[in-house]
């Protein structure tokens, strides 16, 4: 099968192929590490625990340890799922490439956390550039954030804000919008299908749900959560056909 991004072609940047060890785009790991040591947060990275890994919550402390110890690893899944240096899903690694090649996209993320999904989507795709892998043709990004736990929110524009420069150098334009959304609330669900559909009438459309079961299962409320995870799939695949023609669907 042709890749749009054939694994021999990745760059070390991304991908180290002698030791198959996926690594962080460097803007978005600088970044993230200044972000850490602005909020005294790199001691805490250093202690990880396997057994009892954080999930995140609405308060500034987890989030602030769900920051320091899982965003990397969140990271880490997105690239594999765009990047596939394996060859396991190349279905998906071309979706992926296709919808952020360029032109107008509407990026659902949902819940956000600090962003790492569709950060690391944009940043991939930003190194893949700067390694000249992809070309540099022009995507403007409208970035829908929606997240239930305000200081992720924050962490959330932060990050953004420190990387819009970077990804502006590659030709990738973000213009990000952030939203409270709670999955389990069918008020809060329709506002942000509402919102999606405004800006998608004239943009591809990407919808991405991740990281997310920790939430849920801790919480009990996956089934709560289900039927308006479903909703925002319907509408996303309606959107995706509504100008007559195939856009980009979900990332679940």
């Amino acid at each position: 099968m042709n890749r749009l991004v054939p694994p021999p072609l990745l760059p070390n940047t991304l991908w180290d192929a002698s030791t198959s060890t996926i690594r962080l785009p460097p803007a978005l790991a600088e970044k993230y590490v200044d972000m850490l040591s602005k909020l005294d947060l790199l001691e805490v990275a250093s202690r990880r625990d396997s057994q009892n890994p954080p999930v995140g919550g609405l308060s500034q402390e987890d989030t602030n340890r769900h920051l320091a110890q899982a965003f990397d690893g969140s990271v880490a899944r997105a690239q594999l799922a765009i990047l596939d240096p394996r060859g396991d899903l190349p279905e998906i690694s071309d979706m992926l490439v296709t919808c952020l090649a360029g032109n107008d996209i509407c990026i659902v993320d949902s819940p956000s956390g600090a962003g790492a999904a569709s950060l690391a989507f944009l940043c991939t795709i930003a190194e893949l550039r700067a390694s000249a892998v992809l070309p540099r043709q022009p995507l403007t990004v409208l970035l829908l954030a929606g997240e239930l736990s305000e200081p992720a929110r924050r962490h959330c524009c932060d990050l953004v804000t420190r990387l819009r420069p970077s990804l502006a150098e590659q030709g990738i334009f973000v213009t990000p919008e952030y939203r409270e959304w709670d999955v389990t609330n069918d008020v809060s669900n329709t506002r942000l299908i509402q919102r999606m559909n405004e800006h998608s009438r004239a943009r591809k459309t990407l919808v991405v749900v991740a990281n997310f079961n920790g939430f849920l299962e801790r919480d009990k409320k996956r089934k709560l959560a289900e039927p308006k995870l479903a909703e925002l799939f319907r509408h996303s695949a309606f959107g995706s056909w509504r100008n007559g023609e195939r856009k980009c669907s979900d990332l679940d």
